[in-house]
C-alpha cells in the first residue's frame, strides 16, 4: 500500500509537470521553445494508466514520461539540458520498479531541475 502512495503522488507531480508544458501556441518561435513544444506533445501522447492501482500501468506511464524527458534533454537549449535530463531520470527511475526511487521526488536535485525547467519555461517560452 505503500508503494501504491508513492507512485500516487509521483502522479501527481508528473500532472504539476504536464501543466506547465509549453503549448503549440508559445509566443517564441525560437529553436529551445520548438524543442519544448515537441515535448509537450510528446507527454500529451503518453498515456494515462488505465488503472492507477495496476503497477505495471504506472511503470509503463512513468518509463514513458522519462524517455520524453530525456528525448528533449538531447536537443534542449543548454539553460534546460541537464533540467530536463535530471526530470527524465527520476522518472525513468520509478518506471523501473524500485519504490526507493521514489524519494529522487523529494530531492534537491529533481527540485532545482523542476525549477529551472518552469523558470525557463515561463521566461523564454510564455506568451505575454
Amino acid at each position: 500500500m505503500r508503494a501504491f502512495r508513492y507512485l500516487l503522488i509521483a502522479a501527481l507531480t508528473g500532472g504539476a509537470l504536464f501543466a506547465l508544458a509549453p503549448s503549440a501556441g508559445a509566443a517564441s518561435s525560437s529553436k529551445a521553445c520548438k524543442t519544448l513544444q515537441t515535448l509537450s506533445a510528446d507527454l500529451s501522447d503518453v498515456s494515462t494508466p488505465k488503472n492507477p492501482e495496476d503497477l505495471g500501468d504506472l511503470q509503463d506511464t512513468y518509463e514513458d514520461l522519462g524517455g520524453a524527458f530525456k528525448k528533449a534533454a538531447k536537443t534542449a537549449p543548454k539553460q534546460v539540458k541537464s533540467a530536463l535530463a535530471t526530470i527524465g531520470s527520476a522518472y525513468a527511475a520509478i518506471g523501473d520498479g524500485d519504490a526507493s526511487d521514489l524519494q529522487q521526488l523529494g530531492s534537491k536535485k529533481y527540485a532545482k531541475a523542476v525549477q529551472k525547467y518552469t523558470t525557463y519555461l515561463v521566461t523564454s517560452c510564455s506568451s505575454s
